[in-house]
C-alpha cells in the first residue's frame, strides 16, 4: 500500500467539514431540500468524517505507515472537525451552548501550547494519547450525531454535560502528564549540561 493513502484519507476528512456545513445549512424555501433530506445528508457527511478518522489510523497502523506528518495531520483534522462542527452547532444551529464550545477551544489551546512547549525541548519529547482522550472524542462525536439528527433538548443537555465532564477530565490529565514530561525532559537537559 502506498505510504500516502492514510494522509489522503485524513485530507478527505478536512474537505468533508465544509461539505457537512453546506449540507446542514438551512436554505431558502422553494426548491430547497426538506429538513429530513438535509439531516440525512449532514449525517452521511458526519459519518464519513468519523469513518475516515478510523480508517486512516487503521491503515497506518496495519501497514506500518505511521509517520510524523500523518500524526500531525490527523491531530489537525480531528481538531478542525470538532471546532468547526462545534462552531456550527453553537453559532448557526444554536443548540450547543457557548460555554461548551469555549471548553473545546480552551482544551485545544492548552494542549497545543503544551505540545509546543514539549517539542521546544527536543523533537523526541512528547506524550502519548491516553484512553480518556479517545473516550472524550467518541462522546463528542456521539453528541454531534445527536445534534445532526435534531435530538430534543432533553437528550442534548445531559449528553453535553457528559461530554464536558470527559473533556475536563481528559484535559486535566493531559496537562498534568504533559507538565511531568516537561519537567523530566528539562531535568534531563540540565543533567546533560
Amino acid at each position: 500500500m502506498p505510504r500516502w493513502i492514510p494522509n489522503i484519507i485524513t485530507l478527505l476528512r478536512i474537505v468533508l467539514i465544509p461539505v457537512f456545513v453546506v449540507v446542514a445549512l438551512p436554505t431558502a424555501a422553494g426548491a430547497a431540500p426538506s429538513m429530513l433530506a438535509r439531516r440525512l445528508g449532514a449525517l452521511a457527511a458526519l459519518l464519513a468524517i468519523g469513518g475516515s478518522d478510523l480508517l486512516d489510523g487503521y491503515l497506518a497502523r496495519k501497514h506500518n505507515l505511521v509517520s510524523k506528518v500523518g500524526i500531525v495531520l490527523d491531530a489537525v483534522a480531528d481538531k478542525l472537525a470538532q471546532i468547526s462542527l462545534g462552531a456550527y452547532f453553537t453559532f448557526v444551529d444554536q443548540r450547543l451552548p457557548l460555554w461548551f464550545f469555549g471548553l473545546l477551544v480552551l482544551r485545544d489551546v492548552l494542549l497545543g501550547l503544551g505540545t509546543y512547549r514539549l517539542h521546544a525541548l527536543g523533537p523526541e519529547t512528547s506524550f502519548e494519547h491516553r484512553y480518556h482522550g479517545k473516550v472524550a472524542s467518541t462522546l463528542i462525536f456521539g453528541l454531534l450525531v445527536l445534534l445532526t439528527l435534531g435530538s430534543h433538548r432533553s437528550v442534548i443537555g445531559p449528553a453535553t454535560l457528559l461530554c464536558a465532564a470527559a473533556v475536563v477530565f481528559s484535559t486535566v490529565d493531559y496537562v498534568r502528564s504533559g507538565h511531568a514530561a516537561y519537567q523530566a525532559a528539562k531535568d534531563a537537559v540540565r543533567a546533560d549540561t
